[in-house]
């Protein structure tokens, strides 16, 4: 039997449709007369025997020790065998037992117990695991001894287990949102926290980083003789089953894009605010303001247009380095891929080199990135765009021969054509906000004409 201080037994009834809504029929049918043990440490993970009435409703019931609910194990009409959850400080807590007979509660049933020594977080592994929860983590410090709390943005985790006074293992619960918590640790008598320490995970895809390093082969076949620039382009998303991330293309296949596909739909996230992007030693801070153009990536337009544009400027440069996004380089950095030279064909001839209407090779150097793309994007003799473009995604293995049946899609209102020779380098990297994966796109073009 319940030894412990003394207490207040309520028991109250399932409501029901009839009369003014309330079924008094049922009235004291679910009682708690014992709790065994009573008193427990503030870690958790004990078996708890309840004893009383009216526990078997027909369906398992739900009990909760103050606001967290406790794993049911086992239970009978007289009996219920549950794992004490984590709790959120010393002291008493009421029991509540609810199924289809009513609920009950028990005031101040439990008392939960704990340590009194000085806490310290050194430490959390792994720092990020998925909302669905079951991540094992292990949590290194100080002043764990005699039982210690751990919660996650106020929430406790489960399975914890106080390992000695310098590690805690616990497990992580499901969760509704990803993005980034804070970790507390507590006894009776001292608490710590851990800010942004872990990461729970989505899965979903939410936001594309593209920083290209653009280069022309001749600025001379350009009547405005153009610089070397960079045109970052930053769109975040809300996690959606959709998915703004365009998956690696089947290699080694061109694709022919005879006019921009209409826009779609997505949800801008964190407008407002900005990101700052680093290539070599030239800083970049892009404003993450809504817009009502629309931006279409050159790797691939029909898979990439439902990302809504968010800011899109040039920026000159002197050369190409590595490329930061502050906010996620705890998280990975994003790197400007190896530079290289386009030997075949000539792109940078003052007056353009003229290539037949049939197999057409490109044959370049340099250390390999994740792919290769060539886009071969139309105009007329007068300079004016033709609507016709051919974009091939390759391995980055040196050469590729674009094949007669697609250079014959550059139809004869084509007259001459600008190639884009890119090498991309991709680094997947998790956007802290709300959990979602995320890319970044390092890109190093080479720009240049040529002639049919």
């Amino acid at each position: 039997m319940h030894t412990g201080s003394f207490r207040k037994i309520v028991a109250i009834a399932a409501l029901s449709a009839a009369g003014c809504g309330v079924d008094t029929s049922q009235n004291g049918k679910v009682k708690i007369t014992s709790v065994t043990p009573d008193t427990s440490s503030i870690t958790g993970g004990v078996v708890i025997q309840i004893g009383g009435k009216g526990f078997d409703g027909g369906s398992e019931p739900t009990v909760v020790f103050g606001p967290n609910d406790a794993e049911v194990l086992d239970y009978s009409e007289n009996q219920i065998s549950v794992t004490l959850p984590g709790g959120l400080g010393c002291g008493n807590v009421d029991i509540q037992i609810n199924n289809s007979n009513g609920f009950a509660i028990d005031e101040n049933a439990f008392t939960y117990t704990g340590g009194t020594g000085v806490i310290a977080i050194t430490g959390i592994t792994p720092p990020s695991g998925d909302l669905a929860g079951g991540t094992q983590i292990t949590i290194t410090g100080s002043g764990f001894t005699g039982g210690a709390g751990v919660l996650l943005n106020g929430e406790p985790l489960e399975e914890i287990e106080v390992v000695s006074d310098t590690e805690i293992r616990a497990v992580t619960p499901a969760q509704l949102a990803g993005g980034m918590r804070d970790l507390q640790v507590r006894n009776c008598s001292d608490e710590e926290t851990l800010t942004e320490a872990f990461l729970f995970t989505s899965n979903l895809n939410g936001g594309y980083i593209e920083f290209p390093l653009v280069t022309f082969a001749n600025p001379a076949q350009y009547s405005n003789n153009p610089q070397p620039y960079i045109n970052p382009f930053v769109a975040f998303v809300e996690p959606t089953t959709e998915s703004l991330l365009n998956p690696i293309p089947t290699l080694d296949t061109c694709v022919f894009n005879a006019a921009t596909p209409a826009p779609g739909t997505f949800v801008l996230q964190d407008a407002g605010s900005s990101v700052t992007m680093a290539s070599g030693a030239q800083n970049v801070t892009l404003d993450l303001q809504a817009d009502t153009s629309y931006y279409y990536p050159e790797s691939d337009s029909t898979a990439f247009s439902t990302a809504k544009f968010v800011f899109n400027a040039a920026y000159s440069v002197s050369a190409s380095g590595n490329a930061t996004v502050p906010p996620f380089t705890a998280t990975a950095a994003f790197t400007t891929p190896a530079d290289f030279t386009l030997s075949t064909p000539n792109i940078g001839a003052t007056t353009p080199t003229t290539v037949p209407r049939s197999q057409l090779q490109f044959t370049w150097n340099g250390t390999p990135g994740s792919f290769f793309q060539l886009i071969l994007r139309g105009y007329d003799n007068a300079g004016a765009s033709t609507n016709q473009q051919l974009e091939c995604f390759v391995a980055d293995d040196g050469g590729y021969l674009v094949a007669t049946a697609d250079m014959n899609k550059l139809t004869a209102a084509t007259t001459q054509f600008e190639v884009f020779a890119i090498r991309r380098k991709d680094t997947p990297f998790i956007l802290p906000s709300n959990g979602s994966n995320a890319v970044g796109v390092g890109m190093v073009y080479k720009r240049g004409l040529l002639y049919f």
